[in-house]
């Protein structure tokens, strides 16, 4: 991934903490939107994910990652 990448994550998802901590790791740049807090996004969510409101969702450039495998 090549950064700044964009990051959709929600407080009680164990994916999206290790999605996000994931990128710390490897140093990637980002910016994380907690939708615990901007639920408002949840739309933005949906058109990424063909309706569903599933995190984490990992935008890097026109490259889409919902959900989170270990590998960011």
């Amino acid at each position: 991934m090549q950064g700044p990448v964009l990051i959709y994550t929600h407080p009680d998802c164990g994916s999206s903490t290790s999605a996000r901590d994931d990128l710390i790791r490897n140093g990637v740049q980002y910016r994380e939107i907690d939708l615990g807090v901007n639920p408002d996004a949840w739309k933005d969510v949906e058109e990424l994910t063909g309706g569903q409101r599933r995190t984490p969702v990992i935008v890097d450039g026109n490259n889409v990652t919902i959900g989170f495998n270990g590998i960011a």
